[in-house]
């Protein structure tokens, strides 16, 4: 089982890059893409048995110092979580994580 925040996603990037800059610096976006981690295992002998991107709609930062125009962002943002539910599941753009579960196929 693997999971990684998704950064990579158009929304979720572009928050991060204005909200959250410093987080985002610290984080590998190139591998953030569960469909090349699943290209990696098969041939490994593994069963791929989920690999997409999790939850509708989500965001969250990292502690830092942030102009007032930021701070009224994020008191916002939350609020608009329930409308998450309005939005297809697994969408790459804006889903906050990915992941991927898989199992070794025995071999007889």
């Amino acid at each position: 089982m693997v999971s990684t925040p998704n950064f990579r996603g158009f929304y979720q990037r572009k928050l991060h890059e204005w909200l959250d800059q410093p987080n985002l610096a610290e984080h590998n976006l190139e591998a953030m893409q569960p469909e090349l981690w699943a290209e990696i295992i098969r041939p490994l002998g593994f069963e791929v048995q989920m690999c997409s991107y999790i939850e509708p709609y989500n965001f969250w930062v990292g502690a830092q110092p942030r102009s007032l125009l930021q701070k009224a962002v994020l008191k916002v943002l939350p609020r608009l979580k329930p409308l998450g539910c309005c939005l297809p599941d697994n969408v790459g753009s804006y889903a906050p994580y990915c992941g991927l579960v898989a199992r070794r196929i025995k071999h007889s």
